[in-house]
């Protein structure tokens, strides 16, 4: 749509005078040698059509509009939306060992434990999506599992019965992983996934 715009106006004595406003292509004066482009205090781009014996301090002018160009959000990213989060232990070894003495002692077990990542996604780089988000990162490797194995001692108190355990911390998280183009969500896909963070150990002692 074009609007047009009058810089200055002056009065117009006659009706007889308005012919003398005719313009040029009236004259059988081709439209390229009567316009001119220039750009407006607005960064738009007008068209300025002369006119022949315009009045002294007198400029019209034909402004177009703005470019129509299709809008959309500059939004092309995929992010996991966390539904829960859990930490947990996974135990691979146990066992109660009793100390009758006046003085401490010391056990030393050799002990196994896995690190494992079941991302439930297809990609690493979505299982990184996925740990940036919830803030915790995993030990192993995307969809690897690996045994470790180490020899652990503890330290038993006097006159005690204690528990040791050994094995992984471990995390849980479900959710969605959700793919944006151009700001438009084009797929959700349900995740559900578990690994290991760290080696755990724990003793409980109890008096005899």
């Amino acid at each position: 749509m074009s609007t047009k715009k009058k810089l200055a106006t002056v009065a117009i004595a006659s009706t007889m005078f308005l012919g003398t406003l005719a313009p040029i292509s009236a004259q059988n004066v081709f439209a390229s040698d009567l316009e001119e482009n220039f750009v407006t205090e607005k960064g738009q781009v007008g068209t300025e059509i002369h006119y022949e014996n315009a009045i002294d301090g007198e400029e019209v002018f034909e402004e177009s509009g703005p470019s129509i160009t299709p809008f959309y959000v500059p939004y092309d990213e995929t992010v996991y939306m966390p539904s829960t989060k859990a930490t947990g232990t996974k135990i691979s070894y146990t066992a109660e060992v009793t100390n009758n003495s006046a003085s401490a002692d010391t056990v030393s077990r050799s002990v196994s434990r896995e690190k494992f990542v079941k991302a439930g996604v297809s990609t690493s780089a979505e299982f990184g999506i996925l740990t940036a988000k919830v803030g915790v990162k995993a030990e192993g490797s995307f969809g690897k599992t690996s045994k470790v194995t180490v020899t652990y001692a503890w330290s038993i108190p006097a006159r005690t019965k204690t528990t040791i355990k050994y094995g992984s911390k471990t995390y849980a998280t479900t959710g969605y992983m959700a793919r944006y183009s151009r700001g438009n969500l084009t797929s959700k896909t349900y995740v559900s996934s578990s690994y290991s963070t760290a080696e755990y150990s724990n003793k409980t002692s109890k008096g005899l």
